[in-house]
């Protein structure tokens, strides 16, 4: 491979697309369960490497990593605010999940075993 082309194997920008779809876009009728499953699933197995691309500021040309609807903010990928903002959102999901009744798969990941591992 070719030191300055892009890793054909990075999909980072997926993951930031389905964490965008399920905690940065207002549906204003609560968190879409599907959504919610997809971005626990990205959280679940590539909980590290989300972390690392925050710390590292990680960006995308244009408005790939723009944030979604409902935020302010002028993100353009990751970084340490937008993963509190979706580990926050994570958090959120589950109390309405644990309020209304509702089980997911296997119930919502514990957004603070991302951190512990």
């Amino acid at each position: 491979m070719n030191a300055g082309a892009p890793n054909p194997f990075d999909f980072s920008l997926y993951g930031l697309w389905t964490l965008r779809s399920a905690f940065e876009s207002s549906t204003g009728g609560g968190y879409n369960p599907d959504l919610v499953a997809a971005a626990e699933t990205w959280i679940t197995y590539a909980g590290s490497v989300l972390i690392k691309l925050s710390i590292q500021r990680h960006e995308f040309e244009g408005r790939l990593g723009r944030a979604g609807d409902s935020c302010k903010e002028n993100w353009t990928g990751y970084c340490r605010e937008r993963l509190n903002v979706w580990l926050g959102a994570l958090e959120a999901a589950k109390e309405e999940e644990e309020r209304e009744g509702r089980r997911g798969r296997n119930g919502l990941l514990d957004p603070h075993t991302l951190v512990a591992r």
